[in-house]
Parts: structure tokens; sequence; C-alpha cells
């Protein structure tokens, strides 16, 4: 594998996400409620090493990766703050695709829109669905 293998893998995620988010930019522009379900992921090689949460409880003990700056006052980086307040950070991330990236490279758990996560295989969701 080279050094290059991986760049052009999150091309398809970043295109599930763009245009998840223009679709909630048109229905915000047209003044509609736009509820936009995330999930609690992890790459399939964190879970085989680790495993995963089976509660929200749970996630106390596994690596996270923390929401901060911009998207910190997201509700699912305050759900994970709520749920997880002494589970260890391993990275910190300002934008969805790091977060995205952080997932994948197996640092640990986090949320991540669920149209976002759901274009790239090497994510599993490890806690169901739920609506921001």
């Amino acid at each position: 594998m080279g050094p290059t293998s991986g760049i052009s893998q999150p091309d398809n995620a970043v295109d599930a996400a763009a245009t998840a988010i223009a679709s909630m930019f048109t229905a915000i522009t047209l003044g509609e409620r736009v509820d936009v379900p995330w999930a609690i992921y992890a790459s399939h090689s964190f879970v085989k090493r680790h495993g995963s949460p089976s509660s929200p409880d749970g996630i106390n003990r596994f690596s996270v990766v923390e929401l901060v700056d911009q998207i910190q006052a997201l509700p699912a980086a305050r759900w994970i703050k709520m749920h997880a307040p002494t589970a260890r950070v391993a990275v910190r991330c300002s934008n969805i695709p790091s977060v995205h990236l952080a997932i994948k490279s197996g640092a640990g758990i986090a949320p991540l829109p669920a149209a976002y996560a759901a274009a790239d295989d090497d994510l599993v969701c490890v806690l169901g669905r739920f609506l921001n």
C-alpha cells in the first residue's frame, strides 16, 4: 500500500456529506425543520481490537474522538460528552471530515451524520442512530 493509497477513499463520503448538507440547506432556506440522524461509529479494526459499547454508558471505557471548536455545539457533540464524561480523548477534531478520518484510522469512536458515514464501508455503527 503506497503513501497515497487512501487519499481518494474519503471522496465518496465527502460527496455524500455534501449532498446531505446541500439538501439540508435547501430545506432550511425553504423554512423547513431538518432532523439529521447521527450515530456513534468506529472503524471495523477498532471494534476488532477493542469491542464496542453495549450502551451509551459504556462509551466511557473506549477512546473517543472529541468534537471541538465550531462543531462542539452540535447536539451530537454534547450528547457524547454527556454520556462519556470520563472517556479517554484520543484526538480532537474541529470539522466532520477530520472526525471521519480519525474514526477511520482507528483512533476511537465518535458521532457522525448517518448519511455521511453510510458512504464508508470501513465504518461500523456501534450505537444506534439518534436525531439531532
